[in-house]
């Protein structure tokens, strides 16, 4: 086991967004689970991203030992973020992978619990709380909404339509193809409290139900 150690988001075409995401015969999804150095790497259609089980200094209410998301950007940095044990949960399920995720996540909390220190406990079981969370689907991934989506289009099905089904309408009745593809993990949004752009990875779970009504599908179509 490890040691504890008001821009907008850039605009993308929704056909281009989807068939770049659509996984192909040779980029099948590979998660890779190191628990001894609590890391976590998912490769996935052209894509690269780590997960890493450490002590965070920088993400607010997320301080303290939490998993962090790891990215490459454009100009060749890392861009981190704070994200649940529940969040790495899901990415790993679609690999069957997430319970080793949670048995890692617990036993690390659990060194914090049974520390002593009150502190060191509270972390300990926010990091119990999250698996949890992840236990209990409270989040799921959107790898199969993001491909169910793309065979929608291509058979020429319109986002507008998704919409309509699952109701992403704003205030003034208008439909927000924006808002299902942010949702979706479609397009890139920016977090209004760090400022930093990501794709949605995964959906809260009421979330995932509106985006399987976009697709006129049932929870059970997707293994939840």
């Amino acid at each position: 086991m490890p040691k504890l150690s008001d821009q907008p988001a850039p605009r993308t075409h929704p056909i281009r967004a989807v068939k770049r995401l659509a996984p192909r015969d040779d980029e099948a999804l590979q998660v890779f689970v190191d628990p001894d150095a609590g890391r976590v790497l998912v490769s996935d259609r052209g894509e690269l991203v780590g997960y890493e089980l450490r002590m965070r200094e920088r993400f607010g209410r997320a301080w303290g030992l939490g998993w962090v998301e790891l990215l490459l950007a454009e100009e060749n940095g890392v861009v981190e973020t704070g994200v649940s044990a529940a969040e790495v949960m899901a990415v790993a399920r679609d690999a069957g992978r997430e319970l080793e995720v949670a048995e890692l996540s617990t036993w690390a909390a659990r060194q914090l619990v049974e520390s002593g220190d009150r502190v060191a406990a509270r972390m300990g079981g926010r990091l119990l709380g999250e698996v949890r969370a992840g236990l209990e689907l409270e989040r799921v991934s959107l790898r199969a909404i993001q491909a169910s989506m793309l065979d929608r289009i291509e058979a020429g099905e319109t986002l507008v339509t998704m919409c309509e089904r699952a109701g992403f309408v704003d205030r003034d009745g208008r439909i927000d193809t924006t808002w299902l593809q942010r949702r979706a993990g479609l397009l890139p949004d920016r977090c209004s409290r760090s400022g930093k752009v990501r794709r949605a990875r995964t959906a809260r779970y009421e979330v995932f139900l509106r985006l399987v009504r976009a697709v006129d599908g049932t929870p059970e179509e997707f293994g939840v």
